[in-house]
């Protein structure tokens, strides 16, 4: 095997990844781009996964672009990259489906699905992200089945669940369905879905209105029902705190204190606004 002298600091742009197919072996450049996957390190493994993503969306699809991709898809790499989804490290996993999904190997659906019935008992987070890039790869026929598994799989697949609705549109009868699940939503057990599924349907009913004017557009309605978190705020605040402690897993106990913390600050603001408010 010959290893290619390549910077993964530098080796994403458009210029770079063309004089790397123009110029070089492709199974030399396949070759490297696994062995830097295989190398340890949640940093360069993210890094060779944006190389890998940017090398297969460039927008010139010369012949030898072409050639590279068919390579590179019958190679090694769609299974260290499928393998990876379920790996101890929470960045490495949704690097590697956030890849997948990019360059649309819809032949991986079948072992991300597999991959899903793994994640759903202790990694919420992962499978909410896997359930909603599986979706994606399978276009307008969505797979409602692994839809059902995350609602029934506990709070934070639920909450996810919902925050994929909140997002993902389809035709009449995905629509119809979104709608559907949304409502089941509002009646939840938990308030914090409840609360997120009132804000949700109250946008999409604004959505929906035929009285939609430009000043609207421009300065799009704030749901009257805000919730105090959000799914996307938990995700948002788990990913910073993994980053900023160095660790690289979590347990849905780790969610519940972020969950926790953030109440804290909330009323804490609260009681200074109320203090500063009577003075």
């Amino acid at each position: 095997m010959k290893l290619i002298p390549l910077d993964i600091d530098f080796c994403n742009s458009k210029a770079c990844c063309n004089d790397l197919l123009k110029n070089e072996n492709h199974q030399d450049i396949i070759e490297t781009v696994l062995y830097y996957l295989n190398k340890r390190g949640c940093k360069s493994f993210q890094k060779v996964c944006a190389f890998i993503r940017d090398i297969v969306l460039l927008p010139e699809q010369t012949d030898y672009h072409k050639q590279f991709c068919r390579l590179l898809f019958g190679s090694g790499m769609i299974g260290k990259l499928e393998k990876e989804i379920l790996s101890q490290n929470y960045f490495k996993r949704t690097a590697a489906i956030y890849s997948l999904a990019k360059i649309c190997s819809r032949k991986s659906t079948d072992v991300m699905k597999y991959s899903l019935t793994k994640l759903l008992k202790n990694d919420p987070l992962t499978a909410v992200y896997l359930t909603e890039e599986i979706w994606w790869l399978e276009g307008a026929e969505k797979d409602w089945e692994i839809f059902n598994k995350l609602c029934s799989s506990g709070l934070y697949c639920r909450w996810g669940a919902l925050d994929i609705l909140s997002r993902v549109n389809g035709n009449d009868d995905f629509n119809k369905r979104k709608i559907n699940f949304i409502e089941q939503f509002i009646n939840d057990e938990s308030l914090l879905i409840r609360s997120e599924a009132l804000c949700v349907l109250e946008q999409i009913n604004f959505s929906n209105s035929a009285e939609i004017s430009t000043d609207n557009i421009l300065n799009p309605k704030k749901c009257n029902m805000t919730p105090a978190i959000t799914f996307c705020k938990v995700k948002n605040l788990l990913e910073g705190r993994l980053f900023t402690e160095r660790k690289t897993n979590y347990t849905p106990k780790y969610i519940d204190r972020i969950i926790e913390n953030n109440n804290k600050n909330q009323n804490s603001l609260k009681n200074d606004n109320t203090k500063y408010s009577d003075t």
